[in-house]
């Protein structure tokens, strides 16, 4: 038996197991999404101003979500940040591709 590839004791690991699957799925980082259980929103910036909206969530994981309403493609969702972000505030954004 080769040992080179077994894992000691005490060790852990983290592991994701893939119970689903979508292609083409509208998906935003996990963090950009809110709230809890069917009350989960998203920040988006429109003309300006920060406007929080309500999704609804499909399937996704630490990384990632699928949304399946309130947002569409090209929508731009901001991510919460130390500063305190609400509906309706004024602001400057920098756009970062994610992918």
């Amino acid at each position: 038996l080769d040992n080179t590839h077994l894992i000691p004791g005490g060790a852990s690991a983290e592991i994701e197991i893939v119970t689903d699957a979508k292609d083409n799925a509208l998906a935003i980082p996990s963090r950009a999404v809110l709230g809890m259980g069917e009350q989960r929103y998203v920040f988006r910036y429109i003309k300006g101003r920060i406007r929080k909206t309500p999704v609804t969530r499909g399937i996704g994981n630490y990384e990632r979500s699928e949304i399946v309403s309130g947002i569409s493609q090209g929508d731009i969702v901001v991510l919460p940040g130390d500063a305190a972000i609400k509906d309706g505030l004024r602001a400057n954004i920098e756009i970062q591709p994610w992918p």
